[in-house]
């Protein structure tokens, strides 16, 4: 693969976790971010392909964050991986342009796994 991602997860620990092993597949990260703004501001300037996005961050609410990005990048596919896994919270990612919804906690390979639908 040699799509770039930009991954946004408040952890430290996820980010480091997913970023490597999507690096290790082949992927192209082009930023690890912990916040909101900072996923704006690295989507504007990398215009990733795949932006891999967390709802919970401590800066913004990640349901207007992932309809920010949708207009920053209306090309990108948007894969949320997060905690909050209800059917409302389903149906209001899917309703706001992502392509797909993953549970955590979330194995890398899981995640590469989701990706490879989404490349060619």
């Amino acid at each position: 693969m040699s799509a770039t991602v930009l991954l946004c997860d408040a952890s430290a620990f996820a980010r480091d976790l997913l970023g490597d092993a999507l690096d290790g597949a082949g992927w192209t990260v082009v930023a690890r971010v912990g916040t909101g703004e900072a996923a704006l501001a690295e989507a504007r300037t990398h215009r990733p392909r795949v932006v891999v996005l967390d709802l919970i961050l401590p800066d913004r609410d990640g349901l207007d964050l992932l309809e920010d990005l949708r207009t920053i990048v209306p090309a990108a596919v948007i894969v949320v991986c997060s905690g909050l896994g209800d059917a409302a919270v389903r149906a209001a990612c899917a309703e706001a342009g992502a392509a797909q919804i993953l549970q955590k906690p979330l194995a890398p390979a899981r995640l590469i796994e989701a990706l490879q639908a989404f490349a060619g």
